[in-house]
């Protein structure tokens, strides 16, 4: 198969998932168990999104991509931490 010749951008990929985990937390019954949506961080969103957002809080060139990347990497920070107090 050829190339497309199209390029994503890491931040609309980070976007997407994060969209994908709003679902499966939202589409959740109440008091169902939560395995699903950890396996879901472990797998897609803990490998490589606080490395992502600590990269877009450094960036110089913009005003937004800093506190942009401060609050991602803090908010992945926070998830990790509430999937290993409720284990």
């Amino acid at each position: 198969m050829a190339h497309a010749g199209k390029t994503g951008e890491p931040e609309d990929h980070a976007g997407y998932i994060l969209e994908m985990m709003h679902r499966l937390i939202v589409s959740a019954e109440p008091g169902t168990d939560d395995a699903r949506q950890r396996q879901f961080f472990d797998d897609h969103i803990a490998p490589w999104m606080g490395k992502f957002f600590e990269d877009l809080e450094a960036a110089e060139a913009s005003v937004l991509f800093a506190p942009v990347g401060a609050l991602g990497r803090l908010f992945v920070a926070i998830e990790a931490d509430a999937f290993k107090m409720a284990a």
